[in-house]
């Protein structure tokens, strides 16, 4: 029997969970007639963390099962690491540095989930009369109340998650000519998810976000939401035709737009900055765009939300003129402000008040693998809603039905709890008979000729908190 079926044949018979079996099957194609000693070492540190994680089965915490989510996209990636690694070096030193990066990714997920158990852990005042005992790990605490009817214990639970999103409308004006239809499915989509507050860039008019909140309106026969938005904005040295606004729609009976410590409701960051490559005057160059809510439902919470639009992917010529370079496989542009974002949030999170709870979304422009690389200063800040892989990928290919890079991303630091997170799949419009009997229904059905990508060329990404 060969070594791959062993492997398998063993996992089976204890029982446990198959999440990592593609990899370590896909491995074992490519195995030798003799197998090099860091790919034993490898698969043998795979068999131990599958041994490991089958403590988290049934597990009924939000929070980790988010995590286990998350790590095991970020293993089930590591197939495709490996067969380009094995273009380039040779089968030892390909899981030597597989097996570096298992070790990276695993303790950086243990220590997540002990972070989250020691959140969890709530001490209590000790009854002096009372026998003492062993201290145990609390249960998990449920989702709803433990007393009310079903309803309410819904109804509460669904008053106190917040739905964010971000989404890239490409070249965005509202107009009630040219851009009738693609308004009027922006506003079905963005209805159907509930939000609470959204993101847009590549707006181009104000105008067109007026006319988008009052579709929304209509379809909910209410004035539940509200916008605010910032000015057309560009870098110093950029051309004109980089300047866009920002727009942040919100919900209105559950968030309050509020000031800054600055006095200003909504901020453009357009601080100069020094990057990696000796500009002492960098800037974005589409300044990130943050606005401080009010919590409503429990105004002592207050949220910052900071949107942006990194600057395009790789080097343009009209950037090429004004330093811009190739910097492993991104342009130095995009990468800069990837490096600065840490550095954006805390600032933020500096004239929002006391509290620190502050959400990023935005359309990076960070090709695929290349997260880590480029936001390693977010690392022990940030968190990512979203692993870099494929699977995540929300900029539309030019193939049918496809997705080319995770260019959107979404990060955070906060105390609440993620409870949930998505990418939509826009394709749906064209695919979904559901969603495709929605626009029919208000006659923005998309023609045989049509595609997905005459709404946007990015499909939106959501996330959802509980708030405590």
């Amino acid at each position: 029997m060969n070594k791959a079926k062993k492997i398998i044949l063993i996992l089976s018979q204890i029982g446990f969970s198959t999440l990592f079996l593609p990899l370590i099957s896909s491995s074992c194609k490519l195995e030798k007639s003799q197998p090099s000693e860091y790919k034993v070492k490898y698969e043998n540190r795979m068999l131990e963390i599958n041994n490991n994680l089958h403590q988290f089965e049934n597990n009924s915490n939000s929070m980790i099962n988010v995590e286990i989510q998350k790590f095991q996209n970020t293993m089930n990636s590591m197939s495709q690491d490996l067969e380009n690694l094995l273009k380039t070096n040779s089968e030892n030193e390909s899981y030597e540095l597989l097996l570096d990066k298992l070790n990276i990714e695993y303790d950086k997920f243990i220590k997540t989930i002990e972070k989250i158990k020691n959140q969890n852990t709530q001490p209590e005042t000790e009854d002096p009369g009372a026998e003492t005992e062993e201290p145990e790990t609390p249960a998990p605490q449920p989702d709803t109340p433990e007393t009310g009817t079903e309803d309410q214990t819904a109804q509460q639970n669904e008053e106190t998650k917040i739905k964010w999103g971000h989404w890239n409308i490409l070249n965005f004006t509202g107009d009630r000519h040219k851009q009738y239809k693609k308004t009027k499915r922006i506003a079905l989509l963005a209805n159907e998810e509930k939000f609470d507050v959204l993101g847009l860039t590549e707006v181009d008019k104000e105008e067109g976000v007026k006319t988008l909140v009052d579709e929304l309106n209509q379809l909910n026969s209410s004035n539940f939401y509200s916008y605010v938005i910032s000015k057309k904005l560009k870098g110093e040295k950029f051309g004109k035709f980089t300047a866009e606004h920002i727009a942040v729609i919100y919900n209105n009976q559950k968030m309050e737009a509020e000031a800054f410590d600055n006095k200003e409701i909504g901020y453009s960051y357009t601080q100069k900055f020094t990057d990696e490559f000796g500009d002492t005057n960098a800037q974005y160059s589409r300044p990130p765009y943050g606005v401080k809510f009010k919590y409503k439902l429990k105004p002592e919470t207050k949220l910052t939300f900071v949107f942006a639009h990194f600057d395009g992917p790789g080097v343009s010529k009209s950037n090429e003129k004004i330093g811009e370079q190739s910097y492993r496989g991104l342009g130095s542009f995009e990468y800069r402000e990837a490096k600065q974002l840490a550095n954006v949030l805390d600032y933020f999170d500096s004239i929002d008040g006391e509290q620190s709870n502050i959400f990023f979304g935005g359309d990076t422009n960070i090709k695929l693998r290349k997260q880590d690389l480029a936001f390693s200063t977010m690392e022990n800040k940030y968190k990512s809603v979203f692993s870099d892989i494929e699977e995540h990928n929300t900029s539309l290919a030019k193939r049918k039905n496809n997705y080319s890079q995770p260019y959107d991303k979404m990060f955070y630091k906060t105390n609440y709890q993620l409870v949930s997170f998505e990418k939509f799949d826009l394709y749906k419009v064209k695919t979904d008979e559901k969603v495709k009997a929605l626009l029919k229904k208000h006659n923005v059905g998309l023609e045989a000729k049509e595609k997905a990508s005459t709404i946007s060329d990015h499909t939106y990404i959501s996330a959802e908190f509980l708030i405590k």
